[in-house]
């Protein structure tokens, strides 16, 4: 008859000589002899592996999203002991990953496909280079030989922000809004521009253009509310530049009142002028100046809450002065201290002015 024994693997050591020997017992206890001796050797099968992106001659950015195979005919777990990049040939430095699949990860004979990302922008910021990239696998037992590609490009290099970048508040009717406007784009390699959109605490990506434009109309903003923005450019392997300068875009309207407009010499009349910022940010280092009419003299100092009153008079000659009494005064302004602030109210606040008929 025939008969089969097994025995498990698990319990012998990998890479060592084992011996042996069958014999036959037949029911009374009496043995047969020996068979003859055999051995065999337990041997792991190394792992190995075939890197499928990046492929040879290709150009990436940024995040690369990085696909191998890793095999191993033993069906054991496999982990990357080396994902590492050079630029020469010769000197190899470690990869930064920030996802992915690269460790204990299923092998077997046919293959099982993997990915993780290389955060190329990290390890080579605002660059444009020829790399070559390389990983080797590690199954608990034997370590394989490194696939390695052959030269590929990587670019990050950071496109310069947008220039000239200005806002104004629209307020015809109906597309009111904030108008936003900056510099024509030469270079062919950018595709976007990003607007970024803040009410004054974080910027969010509010709207993306295309490259071809110059301008954009926020529709969306409300006058009275507050809106700060900035613009960036993206290229066509998502390289994003810096921030252009933060723009907004206040809007004051003023009225004059005069309180009595048919006089006769040495009498006065008070002239009221009515600020409100009814667009959409607030107005910072604002300055008022008024112009004297002609045969009108400043009779009393002028008022405004918030500000700090000085005067261009005939005698100081070119510059401004705080002291007006006993001059000739040809114009006075109103620097203001403090924010003036979007609102619908009308008027915002105001200042005065007693003027006297020469």
């Amino acid at each position: 008859s025939t008969s089969t024994e097994t025995t498990p693997a698990t319990d012998m050591n990998l890479n060592e000589t084992y011996y042996w020997r069958v014999a036959a017992v037949d029911a009374m206890g009496n043995w047969s002899q020996y068979s003859d001796t055999f051995e065999f050797i337990i041997r792991n099968s190394a792992p190995y592996e075939t890197i499928l992106v990046p492929v040879d001659g290709e150009t990436y950015s940024q995040n690369v999203v990085c696909t191998y195979i890793v095999f191993d005919a033993d069906n054991n777990r496999c982990t990357l002991t080396i994902i590492q990049y050079t630029l020469n040939d010769t000197d190899w430095y470690n990869c930064t990953i920030t996802s992915g699949e690269t460790a204990n990860v299923t092998a077997d004979a046919n293959g099982e496909t993997h990915y993780f990302v290389w955060a190329s922008a990290i390890d080579l910021p605002n660059t444009s280079c020829l790399v070559k990239l390389r990983i080797r696998a590690y199954d608990g037992i034997d370590t394989g030989s490194a696939d390695t590609t052959y030269w590929f490009s990587i670019y990050n290099l950071i496109p310069p922000p947008p220039a000239n970048v200005s806002a104004i508040a629209d307020l015809t009717l109906p597309d009111t809004g904030v108008y936003i406007t900056w510099d024509q784009e030469t270079s062919s390699i950018i595709k976007q521009f990003n607007i970024y959109r803040s009410t004054g605490f974080s910027y969010i990506l509010y709207d993306s253009v295309s490259s071809s434009d110059t301008d954009y109309l926020d529709s969306g903003a409300v006058q009275g509310e507050t809106y700060y923005y900035r613009i960036t450019k993206i290229d066509t392997y998502n390289n994003e530049s810096s921030f252009s300068d933060t723009v907004s875009a206040p809007y004051i309207t003023l009225q004059k009142l005069i309180s009595d407009t048919i006089l006769l010499p040495n009498e006065t009349t008070t002239y009221t002028i009515q600020y409100t910022n009814n667009g959409f940010a607030p107005c910072t280092n604002a300055v008022l100046i008024e112009y004297l009419p002609q045969y009108i003299e400043l009779a009393d100092t002028p008022t405004g809450s918030g500000t700090v009153i000085d005067y261009y008079t005939q005698e100081a000659g070119p510059g401004w002065e705080s002291v007006w009494q006993g001059k000739t005064v040809i114009k006075v302004r109103w620097t203001f201290l403090n924010k003036l602030y979007p609102q619908n109210t009308v008027p915002g606040g105001t200042v005065t002015w007693v003027g006297r008929v020469k």
